[in-house]
Parts: structure tokens; sequence; C-alpha cells
């Protein structure tokens, strides 16, 4: 396996890499981040399809080292209905992953992730309880983008940063959301063929330096405050907002 691993080592790879620890920073402190990084710099060398699976993979296995603390802190009533919904979505959109250009998904998504942001900077916040119908429907909508772009994870971000929780609860809820719907999109797409010897492979080296990332990206959420946390997760909603609609 090593002797592999060192021939599929190129430059291409070592570029992802650096974007891979940019990637699991952010991750680990925002609780999603590892797709809206990772992914992009990948297609651009491999393809969208290879693209989402080594970042999944990779983001699957790097993350588990927060999942504990985070189901121990989330807030369930607030995720179930999103972890219910969210895989059947999910596996619909890895389907049109491969089978069309997700580049006009992304566009519109990055419009509406910006629109999210910018509600919630200036103030706005869902007041009322939640519904069983809203996060069911929060789960089946960003479910599919999140097996059709990888874009999920500010989708979700954005409904449960709407609450009154801490950062900690935010961000656990958003950590178990992300994972789960990133393993439901690896298995759909290892059910269309999608996942090679080569993209395991890939997966295994861009693993190591976005588990460092977000192992470090986890200790700066420690030393941050609710207030410090809401507002850089906001921020980074509106920068991705932009980016996917000029990608």
């Amino acid at each position: 396996m090593i002797p592999e691993l060192v021939s599929i080592f190129d430059a291409d790879l070592a570029i992802a890499s650096v974007a891979a620890v940019v990637a699991g920073l952010i991750h680990g402190f925002a609780g999603f981040g590892v797709g809206l990084v990772l992914v992009p710099s990948l297609a651009i060398l491999l393809g969208p399809v290879e693209a989402v699976a080594i970042a999944g993979i990779a983001s699957i296995a790097g993350t588990a080292q927060l999942i504990p603390s985070a189901v121990r802190v989330m807030d369930w009533k607030l995720v179930w209905p999103i972890l219910a919904a969210s895989p059947f979505t999910v596996i619909a959109g890895a389907h049109v992953l491969v089978a069309i250009d997700p580049l006009l998904m992304q566009r519109s998504m990055g419009a509406l992730v910006f629109l999210l942001g910018l509600l919630l900077m200036v103030g706005v916040r869902w007041r009322s309880q939640r519904s069983l119908p809203a996060g069911l429907a929060v789960g089946a909508v960003g479910g599919f983008l999140g097996g059709s772009t990888s874009m999920g994870g500010p989708f979700f971000t954005a409904y449960i940063l709407s609450s009154q929780a801490s950062a900690r609860v935010m961000r656990g809820g958003i950590l178990v959301v992300t994972t789960t719907v990133s393993v439901f999109t690896v298995i759909a797409l290892v059910a269309n063929n999608a996942v090679g010897f080569d993209t395991v492979a890939r997966s295994v080296i861009i693993f190591i330096p976005n588990a460092a990332g977000i192992w470090a990206g986890a200790k700066l959420f420690g030393k941050s405050t609710d207030e410090i946390y809401r507002r850089a997760a906001l921020g980074l909603l509106l920068v991705v907002g932009v980016a996917a609609m000029i990608a």
C-alpha cells in the first residue's frame, strides 16, 4: 500500500494537501468547511466527482475525533429531523453529481447561502419554535445539495445558527449533520462505481493534513466565545456564498 501511495503523490496532490490543512482548520473551528475549500481545489485538479469523493472520505476520517463530544452537546430536538431526511436526498444528489455538471446548482446555492448569511448577520433569527416539517425540509434540501455539490454544510449551518443556542451546541449539531451527509454521499458514490483504488489512495494522503487542520481548528474553537464563533461562522457563510457564485 505504501509504494502505491508514494507513486500516486504528485504536484497536484501536494497543492491539494495545503488546501486540506486550511479546510480542516475552518472545519474544526466552525463545524463545516472541508467541502467548501477542499472540493473546489480538488475539482480543478481531478474533476468534481473525484473531488467530492476524496473530500468526503478524508473529512469523515478527520472529523471522527470530534464526533463523540459533538453528540454529547448538540440539541437533538433541532438536529434529528435533519438527520432523518438528509440521507434520502443525499443519494439523489449524488446521482445528479455523477450525471450532470453541478456548476449552475453551485452558483444558485452560493446566492442562497450569501442571502441567508447576510440576514443572520444583520440580526434576523428564527424566533418561533422549530417545527418537524421545517427540520425535515432543511434536511431534505441540504442533503440533496450536499450530495450534488458538497454545499449542504452552509445550508444546515444557516438554519442552526439562527437558533438561540450556545456556540458549543450549534457547532456540535453542525458537525454531526455535515459528517452524516458526507458518509451517505460517499456510500452513494461507491454505489455509482465512482470510487476506485486511486480515489481511496488519494483520500488517505489528503486525510493526514486535513485531520491535522481539524485538530488545530478545534483547539481554536476552545479558546473562542459564543459571539466570536457566531460572527466567524456567519462571515464564512458570506465568503462561501460569494465564492460559489463567481466560481
